[in-house]
C-alpha cells in the first residue's frame, strides 16, 4: 500500500527510500519492483527518488552499503581488538550476522541476490566483490588467528570460510522465503548458537594432533 504523503526532511530521505526498497525486494523480488512502487511506499514522486538514486539497481547497491557492509564493517572492528578466545569471536560475529540476516528487512539481500544473480549479473558481482570478499576475509582472519593461538586445527582447507558463511545464507532464505510465507521463521539466536557449536567442533585443534 503507498505510503500517504507527508513532509520529509532532505537528509531523511535517502534512509527512507532505501527502506521501502528493501520492503518491496523482499515481497517481491528485485526484477518485480518499481521505481514508481518504491516511491510510493516511501511517500514520495517517482521523480523524487530519482533525485537520490538514478536506478534501482543504485537503491539497491545503497540498501547494501547502509545495512549489510555496516554490520560487516563493525564486526571487522571488533575482530581487530578482540580479547577473548578465537571461537568466543566466531561465536559473536556468527551471532550479529544471524541476528542481521534472519530478523531485519537486510536479511532478505542474500536471497534477493541468489535469486536474481542470473538476470542481474551486476548486483551480483557487486554482493560477490563488497560483501563476500569481506566477509570471507573476515572469517579467514579469524581462522588464522585460532590457529596462530593453537585454538583451530592447522589443517584447515582454503574453502572452511564458505563453509562457515554458507548456514547464514540458508537462514536469509529460509526466513525470507519457506519460513515467511509458512509461517515458521528460524530463532536467529538458537541458529547461531547451534551454528557455532558444530563450527567450533570443526575448527577445534584436537590434542592428539589429528
Amino acid at each position: 500500500m503507498p505510503a500517504p504523503r507527508r513532509a520529509h526532511r532532505p537528509e531523511s530521505r535517502p534512509a527512507e527510500i532505501i527502506a521501502a526498497a528493501l520492503a518491496l525486494f523482499s515481497e517481491k523480488g528485485f526484477a518485480a519492483t518499481r521505481m514508481e512502487e518504491i516511491a510510493a511506499r516511501a511517500g514520495l514522486s517517482k521523480a523524487g527518488v530519482y533525485l537520490y538514486f538514478p536506478s534501482k539497481t543504485e537503491v539497491f547497491k545503497a540498501a547494501v552499503r547502509e545495512t549489510i557492509l555496516v554490520t560487516v564493517g563493525h564486526l571487522e572492528t571488533l575482530a581487530g581488538g578482540f580479547p577473548g578466545s578465537s571461537r568466543d569471536l566466531l561465536g559473536r560475529v556468527v551471532a550479529e550476522i544471524a541476528r542481521v540476516v534472519g530478523s531485519t528487512p537486510a536479511g532478505a539481500i542474500p536471497k534477493i541476490v541468489l535469486s536474481e544473480a542470473g538476470n542481474f549479473p551486476d548486483i551480483a558481482e557487486f554482493y560477490s566483490r563488497e560483501v563476500i570478499s569481506r566477509g570471507v576475509a573476515l572469517v579467514q582472519g579469524i581462522i588464522a588467528r585460532g590457529q596462530a593461538r593453537g585454538e583451530f586445527a592447522d589443517d584447515l582447507g582454503p574453502m572452511t570460510p564458505f563453509m562457515a558463511i554458507a548456514p547464514i545464507i540458508a537462514l536469509s532464505m529460509w526466513n525470507h522465503g519457506v519460513g515467511r510465507a509458512v509461517g515458521r521463521p528460524i530463532d536467529p539466536e538458537l541458529y547461531a548458537r547451534d551454528m557455532v557449536r558444530v563450527l567450533g567442533r570443526g575448527l577445534q585443534a584436537q590434542e592428539d594432533g589429528r
